[in-house]
């Protein structure tokens, strides 16, 4: 998968976030929505930048991540020049931005390397996504974000890995499959 993602062509990777980014934020499930919270794309991953312009006034977090501890927080952002490049050639919040509660967030993006129907993701190992959705409150919505390529029958899950609710990709937002029904 991580091959594939290398092989997408940059104008084909940014017309698919575009879209679906647009696609989103004309869904009704956005209309509640106050503050979301999506992640800074890395080079190979689906780009949420979209989203900063098209947002229709809503509060916008990226995450934060302490290395050392191995865990992730939000942080508020209105535009993507509040970002520093950091390890890994991840981007993140400036260590000023303001922390964000897991309460107050109303929908989280999730990047992902590969999804399944059921909400299944497989992330790039560090559990760092794991680790902060399973802090959030049951009314936050989780989408996993990704190319229609990236979602496959079914991914490998692990007890503590966290399911998504919808999967977002060029082709539209869909929910997940139910939890209790796979």
């Amino acid at each position: 998968m991580r091959e594939r993602l290398r092989a997408v062509d940059p104008h084909e990777r940014a017309t698919a976030a575009s879209d679906a980014i647009a696609q989103l934020v004309d869904d009704r499930l956005w209309t509640p929505i106050r503050v979301a919270m999506t992640y800074l794309a890395m080079p190979d991953e689906f780009d949420t930048g979209p989203l900063f312009e098209l947002a229709q006034g809503k509060s916008l977090a990226a995450p934060r991540v302490d290395w050392s501890q191995g865990t992730m927080e939000a942080a508020r952002i209105s535009d993507l020049s509040e970002t520093q490049s950091v390890a890994l050639g991840v981007r993140e919040p400036l260590p000023t931005a303001e922390h964000v509660s897991p309460d107050s967030l109303d929908l989280v993006l999730v990047p992902g390397l590969a999804f399944d129907p059921a909400g299944r993701r497989l992330g790039r190992g560090k559990g760092f996504y794991d680790r902060f959705l399973a802090r959030l409150p049951a009314s936050v919505v989780t989408v996993g974000v990704g190319f229609q390529f990236q979602v496959v029958a079914e991914v490998p899950a692990e007890a503590h890995d966290v399911r998504v609710g919808w999967l977002l990709t060029e082709c539209g937002l869909t929910p997940a499959a139910s939890k209790d029904a796979v």
